[in-house]
């Protein structure tokens, strides 16, 4: 057994540097979590973390969102496909984090670790975020002396072997972590506040030339339903409030009004939807190419409308879907939903659809309910980015939601802010 302050002070220093490293590359990520895996295990005290899970109300709600890691362990039991890149046993392992963290923050004496630690984390997100943004400045411009193009400052040329909507999702919650620092921070010094102003708007930028449709809309919908949420709340700065994201919200669309590669993806989009450009096209607009595979995906869901086609098989059945309609794009790039809600319905049916739902839904009203603005941003961002990308289909995904939904779910409950200090 390992003494515990030993243990607190390597969950603490772990929780940071994971925080740190989720922007970077996701590799580097899951040797921390077997880290804390085994600092876990290695305490021996298992008694004890049961009895934290069965006296505490916080925990054994926290332990809720296991639920949807364990539907999927049902819904192998009946896929067809259990090894394999796509298979049921790898996608057991990419979508562990979800019951890893609510059964970490759940069991362990979070009043142990380093103090401030929620803020600590926070912080080390956004540094982590701001370095993944100077790695990925620094190869655009090195492309650019190669290429004389300004096209590598865009979209996929400019996040590297980072999605945009990923990336722009990163880069979203680290504005909100921002945002909220200058919300419940109003008395700190102009100086400290005028560097939080410029990252925001360092953030919007890039959110902006990486130009992922969900990553501007999204962003544009959490700062309208911060106005919303500040107004019915009756938060004490409602005036500063409302004026600081209506700037920073006028900002960003002058940002994009004024950078034509972005704001034109939208109207390319829409003129590809109106072309009704045929599916075995192997140069289909992104859009279009979602359309088709929503409504295939929901052909399969008609087909299995119960308990879907099991956790290993949703690939499968999803490329015999293309190959069947002709969508030769999607079957080459073996797409998956590109929506989470489809894709969790597709594996293992409405029960896994429910917890999905009452899982976001559950953290939403929590979040409302204690007026955490930051808890309350985070869960609208994922929300609506997974209406448009897979993201619990990647373990960088799946551990971002994870992690930070049980931090920021059991800092709330705690009524301990997160990101309070300076």
């Amino acid at each position: 057994m390992i003494k515990t302050k030993f243990a607190y002070k390597s969950y603490s220093y772990l929780l940071i540097a994971l925080a740190f490293l989720l922007p970077i590359h996701d590799r580097l990520v899951a040797p921390v979590i077997v880290l804390i895996g085994l600092v876990w295990i290695l305490e021996l005290n298992f008694a004890e973390k049961w009895e934290r899970i069965r006296s505490s109300k916080t925990n054994s709600y926290l332990m809720g969102f296991g639920l949807l890691f364990l539907v999927y362990v049902a819904g192998s039991f009946y896929s067809e496909h259990i090894t394999g890149k796509t298979g049921a046993l790898f996608t057991l392992q990419v979508k562990l984090s979800l019951f890893v963290f609510p059964l970490l923050f759940s069991t362990i004496d979070v009043h142990l670790l380093k103090d401030n630690i929620a803020h600590r984390i926070t912080k080390s997100f956004v540094w982590g975020s701001l370095i993944t943004s100077f790695i990925i400045l620094n190869n655009a411009v090195y492309q650019y002396f190669i290429d004389q193009s300004t096209n590598v400052f865009f979209y996929t040329r400019l996040s590297m072997k980072h999605h945009p909507s990923y990336l722009s999702l990163l880069f979203s919650f680290a504005i909100i972590i921002l945002v909220n620092w200058l919300i419940t921070n109003k008395q700190k010094t102009d100086l400290k506040r005028i560097a939080a102003m410029v990252l925001v708007i360092y953030f919007q930028v890039f959110i902006i030339l990486l130009s992922s449709k969900a990553g501007i809309v999204g962003l544009v919908l959490v700062y309208i339903s911060l106005i919303i949420m500040t107004i019915l709340k009756s938060h004490n700065n409602i005036k500063y409030v409302s004026i600081l994201i209506t700037a920073l919200l006028a900002a960003f669309v002058i940002i994009l009004i004024m950078t034509p590669p972005a704001y034109q993806r939208f109207f390319a989009a829409e003129r590809a939807l109106e072309s009704k450009l045929q599916p075995d096209s192997t140069s289909i607009d992104g859009s279009v190419a979602r359309m088709l595979i929503w409504k295939s995906s929901l052909e399969i869901i008609l087909e299995h409308p119960i308990i879907g086609v099991g956790t290993g098989d949703v690939n499968y059945t999803l490329l015999n879907k293309y190959r069947k309609h002709h969508i030769v794009m999607a079957e080459e790039r073996e797409y998956n939903a590109h929506n989470q809600y489809l894709q969790t319905y597709l594996g293992v049916g409405l029960p896994g659809f429910l917890i999905l739902i009452g899982c976001l839904g559950i953290a939403l009203i929590v979040a409302f309910k204690h007026n955490n603005l930051l808890y309350l941003s985070f869960i609208l961002l994922f929300a609506f980015h997974i209406l448009v990308e897979s993201m619990l289909e990647r373990q960088a995904g799946v551990v971002f939601y994870a992690f930070f939904n049980a931090l920021l779910f059991y800092f709330t409950l705690e009524k301990k802010p997160a990101t309070s200090e300076s």
